[in-house]
């Protein structure tokens, strides 16, 4: 490390289906250094940022660019969970270089095969779903669930950490669909639900999910009445007034456990507590 400066490096989703997140990533490092005044001890801080796709290898590429080129003291990131699997192998054949983690959650970075000189200070896919699966059971009172999320392994430990409190309970996934990272049209699956299902949980991120909901607000009423919650105290006409007022229940994953995303969404709203009593007294 250099006495005159530190030089940090920056993985940040610049392209593809996380741009936005990534955008936010180098603007929240940004506005870190800025409030130390972009020193530590003294010593200047310079931050070098390297832009990424969310594709494994791109991420390695980057990193070595960063140590080899741009001469950096250690590198955070990635975003992406097989991002952050690709960057840990990496880690490993230069055990002199020193990796902090970014958001990557990929259950397996840590868990299994770990590298020493790579540090995760964050939660993996898994725990962030912790009391999601207790919650839609018990407070909402949801039994029947398919969930969607993008094919790697993020999603993948997002919708193990759900069904892991959910089955326990008693609840039943109905289906699991898996589609690319990228998926621009959604319909298909919109289309091809059937059956009595009590929600959606929906494991996509950056434009995904804003692809993801803006198409279902575009299927037809009628063929999306299925993922209204159907009590056994509905009348048909009070079943239908609740598909009309709201159409679909989503359980959005994330940051925020147990956050519901619903069309038509209730002006005032102050948290999820709010929202299930909006819910259940409709």
């Amino acid at each position: 490390m250099s006495q005159q400066y530190i030089k940090i490096g920056l993985l940040a989703t610049l392209l593809g289906p996380f741009k936005v997140m990534g955008e936010e990533g180098v603007r929240g490092a940004t506005l870190a250094l800025a409030e130390f005044g972009h020193e530590v001890g003294g010593v200047p801080v310079e931050l070098v940022v390297e832009g990424t796709n969310a594709v494994p290898q791109t991420a390695v590429d980057s990193a070595y660019l960063l140590f080899a080129r741009k001469n950096i003291d250690f590198l955070v990131g990635p975003l992406s969970g097989n991002e952050g699997l690709a960057i840990r192998d990496y880690a490993k054949t230069v055990p002199d270089r020193v990796f902090i983690n970014g958001t990557a959650a990929s259950q397996d970075i840590t868990l299994r095969n770990p590298a020493d000189n790579f540090f995760s200070f964050s939660m993996h896919g898994v725990q962030w779903m912790a009391g999601l699966g207790t919650y839609a059971y018990g407070k909402l009172g949801y039994r029947r669930v398919v969930t969607i999320g993008e094919d790697y392994s993020y999603p993948h430990a997002q919708v193990a950490g759900f069904m892991l409190e959910f089955c326990r309970a008693g609840g039943e996934i109905i289906n699991k669909v898996w589609l690319p990272l990228g998926t621009t049209d959604f319909r298909p699956f919109l289309l091809a639900l059937e059956g009595e299902i009590d929600a959606i949980f929906v494991a996509l991120a950056g434009r995904d999910a804003v692809n993801f909901l803006e198409q279902y607000a575009q299927v037809p009423l009628i063929q999306r009445s299925w993922v209204a919650k159907r009590t056994s105290r509905n009348t048909s006409s009070e079943w239908l007034r609740q598909v009309q007022q709201q159409p679909a229940i989503l359980l959005q994953n994330g940051k925020n456990l147990s956050r519901l995303i619903v069309p038509n969404f209730p002006t005032g709203w102050h948290g999820p507590r709010q929202l299930a009593t909006d819910i259940m007294s409709i």
